[in-house]
């Protein structure tokens, strides 16, 4: 017996015994061998008829009586198939032809009589009773597709004029993964009942999934034209249009769907996904408002990833634009509330200035212009509701920047006026207006003043006062409650620790949480990461480390994105921390824990995890590759490591300005830094003015942070190939938002993972790692 025959030999054994996933897969490697196996192709058919998969089924048969017409039990399974999937008339002209030719015997007898019966007893052509596709539905419903296949094709072999029949069908394709079996039975429903937005939404869904993005948004467009409210077909055809590079139709279609409703999470993820890097040529209102509805949502994006698309768009309004124009001119109170009461017209811009810093030269000095005319002619707007709602937007701005804004000599003896006319007030118990509150508040935080208590006790927890007073209170009180690890005595980690305390970073209001928590397999497959081992990437219950998670934007989002995940969030900072506890605690997130502690002492721990992430962290250390090795030692065999290091390449102005700061001995302390950020605005030093495209320019923080932190290391992808090696780690792939054009200069797929190829695209393109290499890698098992 050949070895064929032995293998042969144990499929129709396993096929016998029922074991019939072990019989398809031996007769499939037979038919890769011997692609003309007929009793293999016969075999596979019959398995596919079992799980009820008749279109397939269909297939090996054809296979089979290509090779071999002569047997009998081919036809007659051939034929029986025929007769299930409705066409009796074929099968009766194929089994006569094979009777003239000497076909003869019971099966064949018994098929004879199948298709009689069904020609003497015709099915009136009338839609299934309801009962009877209730019964199909509830099969569904208990996950039983096979059977609910098996009874829809006999439905369909007696009348084949039922749109639901075929269009219930094809749902439980789906769920079976036949997608063409499925895509067939919806355009057979759709032939009967073409208006049905459902169906094109199925058959575009096929379409998308199999790479087809015209034919989907095609069929997208059908079902839109049958029902105009489909959020789901927006969202989906917004994807298709942004894999097609059309990011702008993207933006559009997602829009509609939020004005269809504003409350959609995906529609508004997928919106704050498309802006970045989108710069509007023109105004759009619809848009705008989409945009709008898009800030007003805590956890949907990064406000600052989408604020120089924002701005864009915000620059076309005729408002906005004379404002800037003008913002020399409005020094009397009837200008600027001229001036006010236009740019209160603009919700986009006003709803920007409460969620992030807005990273704008022009728009840097329109809000100063604007603060300091406030200020001067405050006595015209004492209980002005009209251009109160401004000044709040304007005062939130000032606050989220932490008052990096530069301050005269007029602005500071004029702030001391109204610091002493409130105190007065307070003391003669006189009224006290908000719009005075709102002006001191965008230049002081309100927490620092002794009478802020009794500003709660006056107006209550409004709007600004919540974000200044109430929030701070809430942060004091929550950091007795952080837990510590380890003992920080490491010089450089106390002096981080000290930056961060006197300017946790950074403050934030939104962030992007993922809509679906998902497996890390499947997140790895959307980044196109590649590991040795993927035995981790289907822990049910992955342990993820964030080590230096700051004020928490990455640990929540972390804590977001990966399904059934704990995380433990650690930083040097408690400031930052208890600013990461609070946000926590209002998004209602429970999987996080926080801990205080240098990630030099994590030994003391004791825990080991799946997955660890620290981004922007390792290269503030003394050592990096000492706190490096201490995650390593926290990481399970074969887990996974985010990391994120600064680029030698992409950071040479920041080089510059580190160099000059230490050649000019400047202090960090916050009068040194708004000092040295104003001379690069009036370039003085005329090499550092690149750096006002920074976003980090426009917040003192960040600021601080970009130039003036206590310690900074910078890589080249060549060192960071070595330390990988060093510590026994697997590089897997680069996090990007797209590395289109890496890919159309290194086609080979491998490119992707070898770092020295990498090394030479940065060479050319020395900015295109600006926001640091963000990379995934994996721990060798011992």
């Amino acid at each position: 017996m050949t070895a064929l025959e032995e293998v042969f030999k144990k499929a129709v054994e396993a096929h016998a015994a029922g074991d019939l996933s072990k019989a398809e897969k031996l007769f499939r490697e037979i038919l890769e061998e011997v692609p003309e196996h007929s009793d293999a192709h016969y075999f596979v058919g019959l398995i596919s008829v079992a799980g009820g998969h008749l279109l397939e089924a269909l297939g090996d048969f054809q296979a089979a009586l290509k090779v071999n017409s002569s047997v009998d039990a081919y036809w007659v399974s051939y034929l029986d198939v025929l007769i299930r999937l409705g066409s009796a008339d074929e099968a009766s002209a194929i089994l006569s032809e094979l009777k003239s030719n000497g076909a003869q015997g019971n099966h064949f007898d018994r098929l004879e009589e199948r298709i009689a019966l069904i020609e003497v007893n015709p099915v009136e052509n009338k839609p299934p009773s309801p009962e009877t596709i209730q019964a199909i539905v509830n099969l569904c419903e208990r996950g039983l597709f096979e059977q609910a296949v098996e009874r829809l094709l006999d439905l369909l072999s007696r009348d084949s004029s039922s749109a639901i029949v075929h269009k219930l069908l094809g749902l439980a394709y789906l769920e079976l993964s036949q997608h063409s079996d499925a895509l067939q039975a919806f355009e057979e429903s759709l032939k009967i009942q073409p208006e049905d937005a459902d169906t094109h939404f199925y058959v575009a869904e096929i379409l998308r999934v199999r790479g087809d993005l015209e034919g989907a948004v095609a069929s997208y467009n059908k079902t839109l034209t049958f029902n105009s409210e489909h959020i789901e077909a927006y969202n989906n055809m917004g994807i298709s249009l942004q894999a097609q590079g059309e990011v702008g139709a993207a933006i559009v279609t997602y829009s509609k769907a939020l004005q269809i409703n504003p409350d959609d999470e995906r529609a508004a993820f997928n919106l704050g996904t498309a802006l970045r890097n989108t710069r509007f040529a023109g105004p759009d209102e619809e848009v705008g408002v989409a945009i709008a509805a898009l800030l007003d949502k805590p956890g949907c994006v990064r406000p600052n990833t989408i604020n120089e698309a924002v701005l864009s768009l915000v620059k076309h309004d005729e408002f906005v634009r004379r404002a800037i124009i003008s913002c020399n001119e409005f020094e009397s109170s009837e200008a600027l509330k001229q001036v006010v009461s236009g740019l209160s017209k603009v919700p986009l811009l006003l709803k920007l200035m409460k969620v992030c810093p807005i990273a704008d030269l022009e728009f840097e000095a329109l809000f100063t212009k604007l603060r300091l005319s406030f200020l001067l002619n405050i006595s015209s707007f004492l209980d002005d509701a009209a251009t109160l709602e401004f000044q709040v937007a304007l005062a939130t701005q000032c606050y989220i920047t932490e008052y990096i804004y530069t301050e005269t000599e007029i602005d500071k003896k004029a702030l001391e006026s109204l610091i002493q006319a409130i105190e007065g007030k307070k003391v003669n118990s006189s009224p006290l207006s908000m719009n005075e509150v709102a002006c001191l508040a965008s230049y002081k935080d309100l927490h620092q003043h002794p009478f802020s208590r009794n500003l709660l006790e006056i107006f209550g927890e409004n709007e600004l006062l919540k974000l200044q007073i109430r929030e701070p209170e809430i942060e004091i009180e929550i950091k007795p409650r952080i837990a510590c690890f380890g003992k920080v005595d490491n010089k450089i980690s106390v002096r981080v620790r000290e930056q961060y305390e006197q300017n946790p970073y950074p403050k934030w209001i939104n962030l992007c949480l993922s809509p679906d928590a998902k497996p890390i397999s499947e997140v790895a497959k959307e980044l196109d990461l590649q590991f040795e081992n993927t035995e981790i990437l289907f822990a049910d219950n992955p342990q993820i480390l964030v080590a230096g998670c700051g004020t928490g934007q990455q640990a929540l989002e972390t804590s977001s994105r990966f399904k059934g995940c704990d995380v433990l969030a650690v930083d040097l900072s408690l400031s930052s921390l208890a600013y990461a506890k609070r946000k926590t605690d209002e998004l209602r997130l429970s999987n996080i824990d926080y801990m205080q502690g240098d990630i030099l002492q994590l030994h003391s721990i004791d825990r080991q995890f799946d997955l660890i992430e620290s981004t922007g962290v390792l290269h503030h250390m003394a050592d990096p590759k000492v706190g490096w090795a201490e995650l390593v030692q926290r990481l399970k065999p074969g887990g996974l490591m985010k990391i994120a290091l600064y680029s030698e390449f992409a950071r040479g102005d920041i080089e510059t300005a580190r160099g000059t700061i230490k050649h000019l001995d400047l202090a960090s302390d916050q009068k040194s830094i708004k000092s040295f950020r104003q001379q690069i605005k009036d370039r003085t030093h005329p090499d550092l003015f690149p750096l006002t495209t920074w976003s980090d320019f426009y917040c003192l923080s960040e600021f601080r942070d970009l130039v003036f932190h206590v310690q900074e290391h910078r890589f080249t992808l060549l060192q960071i190939q070595g330390l990988l090696k060093k510590l026994r780690l697997n590089f897997a792939g680069f996090e990007l938002i797209n590395n289109k054009e890496f890919i159309d200069q290194n086609s080979a797929p491998e490119a992707l993972y070898d770092l020295e190829i990498w090394h030479n695209f940065e060479v050319e393109n020395p900015t295109y790692f600006s926001g640091m290499y963000q990379f995934w890698c994996q721990k060798a098992f011992d």
